[in-house]
């Protein structure tokens, strides 16, 4: 782990286990403001790849941002917390892009609505569609829970094959999800950071 990440973990840590810093603050300094990790020194890199996923989606970029250990060099997912993000591009961590809108949410939702009601779900596929739903009830899409064959995930994944792994994006894959509203997002980060924050705390005891 290089040093520049080792001070960004431990400085992570510190306002994490602040008092006086609110989870909102945490959320709001290091998950959504500012040039993600990967993109310092590069803003028009950072500034080219939302403009892409902007029109695909038809969003304004301020809708858009990078999040996971692309946002920070390091990740704070439960099974891989602190690793940094040093490494080869094509085997080292996702560029994990979230779009906040409510009228991409609920075009997909209409959208999947109509294909529900006109197809007949393969038993074999209960599992994902019920983890599409858990996904769904907490207010956030991702395209790999989305029903069986539904059409609209062809044209979201053939658009996010051509972005990945590009030299001009950095040589990372490249994935996304749409939240509906800013309050399901730090809805489900506050809870992956208040366990973040209790595990600190007991290792401080």
């Amino acid at each position: 782990m290089s040093e520049i990440i080792i001070e960004r973990v431990e400085h992570f840590k510190r306002l994490l286990i602040d008092n006086t810093y609110t989870m909102q603050d945490i959320i709001e300094e290091f998950l959504v403001f500012g040039t993600p990790y990967i993109y310092i020194g590069q803003e028009g890199v950072y500034y080219n790849l939302k403009k892409q996923v902007a029109d695909f989606f038809n969003v304004n970029q301020r809708n858009i941002f990078i999040t996971g250990s692309s946002k920070l060099g390091f990740s704070i997912a439960p099974s891989k917390l602190w690793r940094p993000i040093d490494g080869d591009p094509e085997k080292d961590s996702d560029i994990d892009i979230v779009i906040i809108s409510d009228k991409v949410f609920d075009y997909y939702w209409k959208s999947i609505l109509d294909y529900n009601e006109k197809t007949i779900m393969p038993s074999k596929n209960n599992q994902k569609h019920a983890e599409f739903l858990d996904y769904f009830f907490k207010g956030w899409l991702r395209p790999d829970k989305f029903p069986y064959r539904y059409e609209g995930a062809d044209e979201w994944f053939e658009f996010f094959r051509k972005i990945s792994y590009k030299k001009e994006f950095g040589g990372r894959k490249v994935a996304a999800a749409i939240y509906r509203e800013e309050y399901f997002f730090n809805k489900y980060n506050t809870q992956n950071l208040n366990g973040i924050r209790t595990i600190l705390r007991g290792e401080g005891d």
